[in-house]
């Protein structure tokens, strides 16, 4: 029952998030209780992912690039999102519910 990265299909990758996502669909009456067990976990994964963010060098405004020249580079969207692409790993992936 443990994570294993390498597995051909998605299931075999994760079998508790396979558990998961069938109780969760099958079993409406335990869904707040799935909530209430999950919830504290899928907090902590999101305040991590913030901060990891905020304290990521590239993303922070330095006094020697405040300039409307450096302003406007670090607003670039598509810089941003590669930036936010290379900082989030989507750790909530594993318990899609979809």
């Amino acid at each position: 029952m443990e994570y294993t990265p390498t597995a051909s299909d998605k299931d075999p990758i994760f079998p508790l998030g396979t558990l998961f996502r069938s109780w969760h669909s099958k079993f409406l009456r335990a869904r707040s209780h799935l909530h209430e067990i999950i919830e504290p976990c899928a907090k902590q994964m999101v305040e991590d992912e913030s901060n990891r963010m905020i304290r990521d060098p590239r993303l922070q405004i330095k006094m020697k690039n405040l300039t409307l020249k450096g302003i406007q580079q670090l607003l670039e969207p598509q810089l941003i999102l590669e930036k936010y692409r290379d900082l989030v790993h989507r750790p909530l992936e594993i318990f899609s519910i979809h």
